[in-house]
């Protein structure tokens, strides 16, 4: 085998032209069965994972050990060799062998003192290179070059070829100011060489998250904007255009066929064009309409207190709004008896089957196209166990975000864990502890599997890698209240504050 593939195979890249020069410097001054019978002791005795600088060491005081004439170093094998050539012993003693080229013996040795000089001054300026720049041995212990693991309250800087085990909440902080904060177990994320990994003190989770140097993180460019409402007024309600309208805030969002926002506002239904005209569709008088679903042929529903707002210890009536416009009550009375009644996130999947994550039993309810009610997932009491049906517990309030998949997998925030709920009831959790996301708060889901939440002035986006990006594009304080995505992946926004807008945000 070529030396310059032994050579390439026990050294890190980076560092490749440095040992190179070196090992082949030597392997012109000795044999190449000497240098390769050098690496090969090497490789024999030294881990794979070893520092750069520790590479060079022992390569280097291997071959030292093959008759490298520096002081103190294998003496004795010039004294063998002249023993063998009838040279005088410099210690006085030997034997003689006078067939032997005595003379081209002592040029030899001769040569090979000046040459170790040379490559004595060689190794230590490629060893001080190294070092110097932070690579290999003890120094730069900042710079992550080989398997390495982040713990809590430490921070790291990535170079080429490194990877880092790190526990979720860990913050990536790339070159270009582009920031992603990890969540959840066993995710594999790419960055660029030179970003920042930071562990916060409280990431005290397993470090079974993979960070690997590669492409840089990008965060998607992201256009907003305003489609209707006041940044600072939410009353009296008022139809218009933009910001010429008028609206409360604090309801959810269902996006139809057509690319229309139907929005419910302060027990109103509005509807918002893609141009920003809003028009009041039903006043609340008949009605209170809070939480909200649209099926696929553009019937809306809702399930909230049939005496007025959650909270008003009522019966929960599910209500139905055709396309047409007409309202019907096809679940009447279908909770009963304590606070917050029969509200909560609502979908329907594409069967026909709502479902309501209900704040008052912190369960997933199920309502078939029949008429059959019945409780999916969630015994009643909150938490977040993970199990089937009953099994399986929540913590929901009146604004809890519920969300569904093409597969019809139900997702719903419970308290700030993320969790799936399967069409048989089984619960899992997807991600636990989400860095700042409320409790409870908006959600929606894309077609490419990215997840949104809403907190103050901030959206964030989880995607299928696990990577959580921050959004504060809106300029705006106040809460966000309603997310909700149309097919062509635009996010559209709602928030509530000294005002009430909705905004679009196209990636």
């Amino acid at each position: 085998m070529p030396l310059t593939t032994l050579v390439i195979e026990i050294a890190a890249p980076a560092k490749v032209l440095v040992l190179t020069f070196v090992m082949t410097s030597l392997a012109l001054s000795y044999s190449h069965s000497v240098v390769i019978d050098a690496v090969n002791a090497y490789r024999s005795t030294v881990a794979e994972a070893a520092p750069v600088t520790s590479i060079i060491v022992t390569a280097a005081n291997e071959l030292l050990n093959f008759n490298l004439p520096l002081p103190g170093c294998r003496v004795e094998a010039r004294q063998d060799r002249r023993d063998q050539c009838g040279a005088p012993p410099a210690n006085g003693g030997g034997s003689a062998l006078a067939s032997a080229p005595c003379d081209r013996v002592e040029k030899n040795i001769s040569r090979e003192k000046k040459m170790g000089k040379i490559f004595g001054a060689a190794l230590a300026l490629a060893l001080a290179s190294l070092t110097g720049c932070g690579g290999g041995g003890e120094q730069g212990t900042s710079n992550a070059e080989a398997n390495v693991t982040l713990t809590a309250g430490q921070t790291i800087t990535m170079s080429r070829g490194a990877t880092v085990w790190v526990p979720s909440g860990t913050v990536i902080t790339e070159v270009g100011g582009a920031q992603v904060t990890i969540a959840g177990d066993n995710n594999t994320i790419t960055v660029g060489d030179g970003a920042v990994l930071s562990a916060p003190s409280t990431a005290n989770g397993a470090q079974d998250n993979r960070v690997v140097t590669g492409a840089s993180i990008q965060t998607q460019s992201a256009k907003v904007t305003l489609l209707a409402g006041s940044a600072t007024t939410n009353l009296p309600r008022v139809d218009g255009t933009g910001s010429a309208a008028v609206l409360w805030g604090g309801g959810q969002i269902v996006v139809d066929a057509a690319g229309n926002l139907i929005v419910s506002d302060q027990g109103a239904l509005r509807r918002v064009s893609q141009a920003g005209v809003v028009t009041t569709l039903a006043a609340g008088a008949g009605h209170i309409w809070q939480t909200l679903a649209m099926d696929a042929s553009g019937n809306l529903f809702d399930s909230s207190p049939n005496s007025g707002w959650s909270g008003s210890s009522s019966t929960a009536d599910l209500v139905e709004m055709s396309s047409s416009g007409q309202v019907t009550v096809p679940f009447p009375a279908w909770e009963a008896g304590g606070m917050n009644d029969g509200s909560g996130g609502m979908v329907v999947d594409a069967a026909g089957n709502i479902y309501l994550a209900d704040a008052g039993t912190n369960s997933v309810v199920k309502f078939t196209a029949g008429g059959g009610v019945s409780v999916l997932a969630g015994g009643g009491a909150p938490g977040n166990s993970d199990g089937t049906g009953k099994d399986a517990s929540f913590t929901f309030i009146v604004s809890t975000g519920l969300t569904i998949d093409s597969q019809g997998r139900l997702y719903v925030l419970s308290g700030n864990h993320l969790r799936m709920v399967t069409p048989q009831g089984v619960a899992t959790t997807i991600a636990a502890d989400l860095p700042g996301v409320a409790s409870g708060g908006p959600l929606a889901l894309d077609q490419a599997g990215n997840f949104y939440f809403g907190t103050s002035g901030a959206i964030r986006r989880l995607d299928p890698h696990g990577v959580v990006s921050v959004y504060a594009t809106l300029g705006t304080t106040d809460f966000i209240t309603a997310l909700a995505t149309d097919r062509s992946g635009n996010l559209y926004v709602g928030t509530r504050g000294v005002g009430a807008q909705i905004f679009k945000i196209t990636q």
